[in-house]
């Protein structure tokens, strides 16, 4: 978020930085995708937990950085992933509040400055 925060916009447009809508629109893809790994474990479960364990994820990242990351999930249902509807649904709100606590205090304190954590869309007196 704070990459897209950054970028310039082509054509003189204003940036509105990260934001609640994007936040949510990611966590729905990645709670769609871990949906889709709840289906095929259910549908072919020894060829695909074999499929699983040779490959990440989403994203290639070093096991150290995975291990972070599904932490608070595997302190809440004591398994690495969820395998059932309400254990998706604790997982995007767990993820959801992390991430929305984590980007507080940018927006708090309006950084970066002049790029438009808070003043998106900017209002112009007297444009319609």
């Amino acid at each position: 978020m704070l990459i897209a925060a950054l970028e310039p916009v082509v054509r003189g447009g204003e940036n509105p930085g990260a934001s609640l809508p994007w936040l949510l629109t990611s966590m729905i893809i990645v709670c769609i995708a871990l949906t889709e790994e709840i289906n095929m474990s259910k549908r072919d479960s020894e060829v695909y937990s074999k499929y699983k364990a040779s490959a990440p994820f989403m994203f290639p990242v070093p096991s150290f950085i995975s291990s972070i990351i599904i932490a608070p999930i595997r302190i809440l249902l004591k398994k690495s992933q969820p395998e059932k509807g309400k254990e998706l649904i604790a997982t995007f709100v767990v993820y959801a509040v992390i991430l929305i606590l984590l980007s507080l205090p940018f927006a708090l304190l309006h950084w970066p400055p002049g790029i438009g954590w808070s003043n998106w869309p900017a209002y112009i007196p007297g444009a319609i």
